[in-house]
Formats: structure tokens, sequence, C-alpha cells
């Protein structure tokens, strides 16, 4: 009787190298879509509310924009109806892949992430509109 581990060495010593390329090609664009997934997935399924500003350097709109949101957003978390708020900024340019399926439009783009659906921001970019904004839709 043959040992069934000296077959299973037979069998991966006479595969050729072509194949194994491809299963390394195979296994490393699962990692990449995986972890695209969870860049995503930080935003889309992230336990809690989060409220993001999407921004590019160039667009004057979020150069006059983003010195406001900071101070809205403090430390990063803002309290809505007693309930925590993550607050992020997130330049588009340099992070493609998060913006990649979120259906941003123009620059500064601001999104709530609330019980599994995204609702776009349209109000006055001020601390109080930010802040009217949440209270209404969480």
């Amino acid at each position: 009787m043959s040992n069934p581990l000296n077959k299973v060495i037979s069998a991966v010593k006479s595969v050729k190298p072509i194949f194994w390329f491809l299963i390394v090609l195979i296994a490393a664009l699962v990692v990449i879509s995986l972890y695209n997934r969870d860049v995503i997935q930080g935003f889309l399924g992230s336990s809690g509310d989060s409220f993001t500003m999407y921004y590019v350097d160039w667009c004057p709109h979020c150069k006059s924009a983003k010195p406001i949101f900071t101070d809205f957003m403090g430390s990063g978390t803002v309290t809505v109806n007693g309930k925590p708020v993550k607050c992020t900024m997130v330049n588009a340019e340099t992070n493609p892949e998060a913006v990649k399926d979120l259906n941003v439009k123009g620059y500064p783009s601001f999104l709530l992430n609330t019980q599994g659906k995204v609702v776009e921001f349209n109000g006055p970019r001020t601390a109080d509109g930010f802040m009217d904004f949440l209270k209404q839709n969480i």
C-alpha cells in the first residue's frame, strides 16, 4: 500500500509552474477584494452612525468647508440625540477606493450612514447646519 501523503506530494510536484502562478494570483485578488470590502464596510457597515466629509484638495468649496467641518467634528465624535456619531474626513484623491461605490457626485460631499442607509447632506455648511441635519436623520 502506498502512503496517501506520497500521492499528494507527487500530485503537487506534477503541477506546472503556470498553475502555481494562477493560484497565487487568485489568492492575491481575493486578499485585495477583501481589503477593499473592509474599506467600504468601514463606512457602510460600521457599527453606530457615521458622518463623513469627502473632499479634494484643489476644490475651493472644500477649502472653505474643511475648517468648519474640522471644528464641528472636534475629536472625531459628536453626540446627537444622546447617540455618538463618528465624524471623519476622507480625501477622495488619495483614497479613491473609499468613494468608488458611494455614488459621490461632487465635492465636498457629506454622507451620513445611519441604520444601514446612506443619507446625503445638502444643507448649509455650518456647524448648526450639520447638527440640524444629524438631529433630523438620527
